[in-house]
């Protein structure tokens, strides 16, 4: 037996087609939306992440902290997440730096901002020694650094913190 491809083509068609109208009900549903005081915001902008609506996300979360949730940490964070997505580093960068203002011991939080940091080409090898303060074992932040020192201080410095990460943490799959 063979597969009937012209059968198969058609299921596809029909889920892409009802996956295109999906996401259309939620980008509509998406910019008319007001969060309420028992919505679950950080539920809200993950579900939102997931189904691709970036611009949609990133619109509503700025007119949020512009206005009701300018004190919410998890509001900033999301926000830098979205600019994140979207390419806009610099952005991202400035959401994570407000969300870091307000939860200053929030480990994932410097992360976020360190790599950003990173990515948009800042300075940011004081950043990664903040996240690890926060997270001394995270690898993610561990190798972060080695990256954020390469791009601030040159090779000799990532190379040394690369040998010194290593013996401390000879089991470590990431670094090696």
């Amino acid at each position: 037996l063979r597969p009937n491809f012209s059968t198969f083509d058609s299921l596809n068609c029909l889920r892409y087609r009802d996956a295109m109208r999906a996401t259309e009900t939620l980008r509509t549903e998406f910019s008319g939306f007001v969060l309420k005081p028992n919505d679950d915001l950080l539920r809200i902008c993950s579900d939102a992440l997931d189904a691709g609506l970036f611009e949609e996300l990133e619109a509503w979360l700025s007119r949020l902290v512009s206005g009701q949730q300018k004190t919410d940490f998890r509001a900033w964070q999301m926000l830098g997440l979205a600019r994140r997505e979207l390419q806009d580093s610099g952005g991202a960068f400035h959401a994570f730096e407000q969300a870091r203002k307000l939860a200053p011991q929030d480990a994932r939080i410097a992360h976020s901002l360190a790599r950003t940091a990173l990515e948009a080409g800042f300075r940011s090898a004081h950043l990664f020694k903040a996240a690890r303060a926060l997270a001394p074992n995270d690898s993610q932040v561990l190798l972060g650094n080695i990256a954020a020192l390469l791009a601030d201080e040159g090779a000799d410095a990532a190379l040394g913190e690369l040998a010194r990460l290593l013996q401390a943490h000879p089991g470590s799959h990431d670094g090696h």
